[in-house]
């Protein structure tokens, strides 16, 4: 029998329904054929509801094929289109890491759309008997329940079982910080090591690793009226993607599982990101928006630290260098701060209390909590400051009152 213009698959099936197939765009997860298949009793009944999904298809660009797909599938291109193209590196890193290790083994082949609270306990046992920290087993929670809401808003599953489960109880820790004495005997005695002017960023401007590792010269303005930094750029390592291709039966067109070895490797960098590779995995990275622009007074005890630090280490682009032109590794970078502490008697802390100790101190002396937020780059802040700006005047005021609790 001859198919009308238009009509497209159309077959009378063994089953004796009248059944039509529409091409769907490849499969985002593996590269598949798709199709959606409908069916009726008569042949115009088919070709109408054909042309329904034609047209549903044209509107929206993409439907579901049928069958929903596994938990597994979902969390890929959750993590691939919704994750990574807004979030930094690290972060999209730690979300593959704890969809790896602790959600797909447990219930990954679960279909999306028949996934129940008893799924989630499945995750939290498994999280248990792997004798994880209640803060990871608190984070493999976020995450399923972040991945599992957004399923729900794009109507990929019913609704989001995470929601009925009580999340495990996150640890109540306070973080580990520097007195204002100890910050003091600290530096006091690491200047004769040289390293006074790397911690010294640290403790009083309160600064992320990557952003003090990402100084450069041309930002650092000691000789403005108020001496200041421009924060915007941080230097993260950067894993790499396959370029290659989508997974076609579980496998890339190159054929190589770890990404590095890809021939058409990429760098896994979010599309809202400048991103500026500076050697090897390191790259510079700064968001593209205005809102970006993040400048930082440095008060007079850390400039003269910084001063005497440019004039005896006589670097070349980076504040901080492992060779001319070379930023510190991170990595090295907490080796060598962990070295510090041990050699000046004081307990282990990670490199993130330094900035603790910085938040610290600033509360301590009465700064608004507007101007800490600025000074430390804390997008969270009071409804009704937000678009109060404080000068450089202030924040050199406020991490004078730091440093001078230093010095």
């Amino acid at each position: 029998m001859a198919r009308g213009r238009g009509e497209g698959s159309v077959y009378l099936a063994k089953s004796g329904l009248w059944t039509a197939a529409v091409a769907l765009p490849p499969d985002p997860l593996t590269g598949g054929r798709r199709r959606k298949v409908v069916r009726a009793k008569t042949k115009a009944e088919v070709v109408r509801r054909m042309r329904a999904v034609q047209l549903e298809l044209a509107a929206a660009g993409d439907l579901p094929a049928g069958r929903a797909p596994t938990l597994a599938q979902w969390l890929t291109r959750w993590i691939d289109q919704d994750v990574a193209p807004t979030r930094k590196p690290a972060t999209t890193a730690d979300y593959r890491s704890v969809v790896r290790t602790h959600i797909v083994p447990a219930i990954g082949s679960r279909r999306l759309d028949r996934l129940t609270a008893a799924d989630v306990r499945a995750v939290h046992a498994r999280v248990a008997a792997a004798g994880a920290s209640t803060s990871t087993a608190a984070k493999v929670h976020r995450v399923l329940r972040a991945a599992l809401a957004a399923a729900e808003r794009e109507g990929a599953a019913p609704r989001n079982v995470a929601r009925l489960v009580k999340a495990p109880p996150s640890p109540v820790r306070a973080p580990r910080a520097m007195s204002a004495d100890e910050a003091r005997a600290f530096l006091a005695a690491r200047a004769p090591k040289g390293d006074r002017a790397r911690w010294a960023v640290s403790l009083m401007l309160g600064v992320r690793q990557g952003e003090a590792l990402g100084m450069t010269l041309p930002r650092l303005h000691l000789d403005a009226p108020a001496p200041f930094v421009d924060l915007a750029r941080e230097l993260r390592r950067v894993a790499w993607a396959h370029g290659c291709g989508p997974l076609r039966a579980g496998a890339r067109p190159c054929g190589r599982r770890r990404a590095a070895d890809c021939p058409d490797r990429r760098a896994d960098v979010p599309a809202h990101l400048e991103a500026e590779r500076v050697h090897g995995g390191l790259w510079l990275l700064r968001p593209k928006t205005v809102g970006s622009l993040r400048r930082v007074a440095v008060p007079a005890a850390l400039a003269d630290a910084l001063a005497e630090h440019l004039a005896a280490a006589r670097p070349t682009r980076f504040v901080f260098e492992s060779a001319p032109g070379l930023p510190v590794d991170p990595r090295a970078d907490h080796r060598a701060w962990r070295a510090a502490l041990a050699e000046e008697g004081l307990p282990a802390m990670s490199l993130h209390s330094a900035r603790h100790t910085c938040a610290t101190l600033l509360l301590e002396a009465g700064v608004p909590l507007r101007t800490a937020q600025e000074i430390l780059g804390q997008t969270q802040a009071l409804t009704t400051a937000r678009y109060q700006h404080p000068s450089l005047a202030a924040q050199a005021s406020a991490l004078d009152a730091v440093a001078g609790a230093m010095t």
